[in-house]
């Protein structure tokens, strides 16, 4: 799947604003409508906090870095490893579970999850083969039975929430969430859910609070802060500042983190306070283009800067064709929207031409001398 579609910036007029957020699985977050986009609670739930139990979380930070600068083979080999090691943590396995999946094996996943299912009657296997299921009614039933096995296990409330959810089963789904938290108050992807839910029921003040209540508890998690400032960069208004300050102390804290730095510039777009952001946005973008070459958003965030704020139409273009080469399987809508823009670029560019050429002073041949 195309990673990191989910960081696509707004463009100025018709452009479609994406949360920065990633996607989870085979969902795609494309959110549309400027600054008031609806988030999917159902395609931002990728990170959950520390587990703890490892002996190196050292590398398990680099398969999380591998993958975010889409180094897949790094990261296959990576996440490999650590589920062998620990063949009974979440965390790595819903990260092995994504890797495989942006690598194309969505397949030969499922068929391993399968195994392991039928394998293990256990609830940890019952949610990790939920979570691959298209059919939400087939998830549902999979969570439902992971908490039927042990009431106590807090990963198959949420998968049971987040099913209810994606069925527009809202009142089930907060019940699901509520038990979740009963077992586990500072449970974060719940916690994140909760916002997600005021969130896209356009209630900004009560998600607001929702995000507060989430920094309380996952401020030590650098993946759950990311999330909740792009959270907070999607109210827009007042609250862009408060996301920009927030990102900032994240790259100072860890200028290596990708999706920090992506939220950092995508801020200090849309903070707009500082009327030079856009250069500062400009040079995080290029340095992200040699960090993460395979990251099609980058070179959608470039292209906008170039061609709205730089007025740099060649590099635009480049950045425009490059992103339509990378995102291959973007949606239809945006990969010909993108094609649109192009089309306007090119006409403009040609429109140029011409009126540099008819500017230029007209110019006439000397008469042949006589006899010639």
């Amino acid at each position: 799947m195309t990673r990191g579609l989910a960081s696509l910036h707004p463009r100025v007029g018709a452009r479609t604003f994406c949360a920065l957020v990633r996607p989870l699985l085979l969902y795609p977050l494309l959110a549309l409508s400027g600054c008031s986009s609806q988030l999917s609670l159902a395609e931002i739930a990728r990170h959950d906090g520390f587990d703890g139990g490892f002996e190196s979380p050292d590398e398990l930070r680099r398969a999380e870095r591998a993958y975010s600068i889409s180094d897949l083979p790094v990261a296959l080999e990576l996440t490999a490893r650590l589920r062998d090691r620990y063949p009974e943590n979440m965390r790595v396995h819903r990260l092995y579970q994504d890797v495989r999946i942006a690598a194309g094996q969505e397949s030969a996943l499922l068929e391993e999850y399968e195994n392991l299912y039928r394998q293990h009657s256990c609830p940890l296997h019952d949610t990790l083969f939920s979570r691959l299921q298209s059919n939400p009614d087939r998830g549902a039933a999979l969570a439902q039975s992971a908490v039927e096995k042990d009431d106590r296990f807090v990963w198959g409330w949420y998968a049971r929430g987040w099913w209810d959810y994606k069925r527009e089963r809202i009142d089930q789904a907060v019940a699901a969430f509520d038990r979740a938290l009963e077992l586990q108050p500072d449970f974060g992807p719940v916690l994140r859910a909760n916002a997600i839910l005021l969130r896209s029921k356009n209630q900004p003040a009560a998600a607001l609070a929702a995000i507060e209540r989430a920094m309380g508890s996952l401020s030590r998690n650098t993946e759950d802060r990311v999330f909740l400032a792009s959270l907070r960069l999607s109210l827009g208004g007042a609250e862009a500042r408060g996301a920009l300050v927030e990102f900032r102390r994240i790259v100072e804290a860890r200028p290596d983190h990708v999706d920090a730095a992506k939220g950092l510039a995508a801020a200090l777009l849309e903070e707009g306070s500082n009327p030079g952001g856009w250069r500062e946005a400009k040079a995080i973008y290029e340095r992200l283009r040699q960090e993460a070459p395979g990251d099609p958003s980058i070179d959608f965030n470039l292209g906008v800067v170039y061609e709205i704020y730089e007025r740099n139409l060649e590099a635009a273009l480049e950045c425009y064709r490059r992103f339509l080469e990378r995102a291959t399987d973007a949606p239809v809508y945006l990969r010909v929207r993108v094609q649109w823009w192009i089309q306007d670029l090119e006409s403009e560019r040609l429109r140029r031409a011409t009126s540099r050429e008819a500017s230029l002073p007209a110019t006439t041949s000397a008469p042949a001398p006589d006899g010639k």
